[in-house]
């Protein structure tokens, strides 16, 4: 756990740990741009998959009731908590563009 959020994760401890660094620093330098009150947001857990078909079951549904297979990641936001979940691609680069983009909308 790091200040302000928690990570849940499939991944081994140092490459968990080395995800929540760098989304902790993201965060930091965010809040450099766009001044945010922390205790005001809500707790977030960020859920790493291992794996796109582990993650595979926790895609949203669509309109027609059917997982969207294109969402490499979501945020979801209540009164009392918010979480991100999202698979580790192959392509370091395109996990972080998700995770950042969620971590956005916290």
């Amino acid at each position: 756990m790091t200040p302000g959020f928690q990570v849940l994760s499939q991944l081994g401890e140092n490459e968990t740990r080395a995800w929540a660094g760098e989304f902790d620093q993201f965060l930091s330098a965010l809040g450099e741009i766009v001044p945010t009150d922390e205790s005001a947001l809500p707790a977030l857990s960020v859920v790493l998959f291992a794996r796109d078909t582990d993650f595979a079951a926790y895609r949203p549904v669509n309109a027609n009731g059917k997982r969207a297979s294109h969402v490499g990641g979501f945020f979801v936001s209540r009164d009392a908590w918010s979480a991100i979940g999202l698979a580790e691609r192959r392509a370091e680069a395109e996990t972080r563009e998700t995770v950042f983009h969620e971590g956005v909308h916290w």
